[in-house]
């Protein structure tokens, strides 16, 4: 799941999902009808990380994100961390370079890690929904219930998706804008960059950048 740079943010929401093909907490019986679709978390206020782990602790500050940002993840490694440690182990080491990401994230481009962690959120919600329908444990007032329920997440997923779809387009936008500039500004200045590069290779024989 260590996708490349370039390819996360559309792959960030896979990446958690994908470790749960073999294990996933069963939905309740308090997901009946009547129950409340879940709320993403809450934001990450200043009394909330008063006591932010120490930055050598990858694994603690890990745990401390999932908990803060996405609280069903984490729900899901602690009942892994019981169940199976080894699972449990491997899927950390995961977990940290993504969160490692979705930190990196947060700082570079705050509107991108939102709805990057909103898909995210939704990614694992109806992977434990799909799961649940194809153990074939509900009853089929829950079975009706839960395919309801992971329709709604998937469409709100697509509609998530394609927010972050355009998100990226118009980081990219601004990139190729901005070399667009930069290849406009070299052709007016020609001349003078050919000249000074003539000097310093006569002078000096550089290979700086021109």
């Amino acid at each position: 799941m260590k996708a490349a740079t370039s390819r996360r943010a559309f792959m960030l929401a896979f990446a958690v999902a994908g470790t749960l093909l073999g294990f996933a907490i069963p939905l309740s019986s308090a997901d009946a009808p009547k129950a409340t679709p879940a709320t993403a978390a809450a934001p990450v206020t200043a009394a909330a990380t008063a006591t932010k782990p120490a930055p050598h602790d990858p694994r603690a500050v890990t745990l401390d994100f999932l908990e803060k940002r996405e609280p069903e993840v984490y729900k899901w490694v602690k009942v892994l961390q019981d169940k199976d440690p080894k699972r449990y182990n491997d899927v950390m080491n995961d977990l940290i370079c993504e969160v490692n990401d979705l930190i990196a994230l947060s700082r570079r481009d705050p509107a991108r890690f939102e709805v990057t962690l909103e898909d995210r959120q939704l990614a694992f919600r109806a992977l434990q929904y799909a799961t649940d329908i194809r153990n074939d444990v509900l009853s089929p007032e829950n079975l009706r219930y839960t395919k309801e329920q992971l329709r709604a997440t998937v469409a709100r997923q697509f509609v998530v998706r394609q927010k972050l779809r355009q998100l990226q387009l118009d980081f990219l936008q601004k990139q190729l804008d901005a070399l667009q500039q930069e290849l406009n500004n070299r052709e007016q200045n020609k001349d003078p960059m050919i000249d000074k590069r003539v000097d310093d290779l006569i002078k000096k024989g550089t290979h700086s950048e021109w």
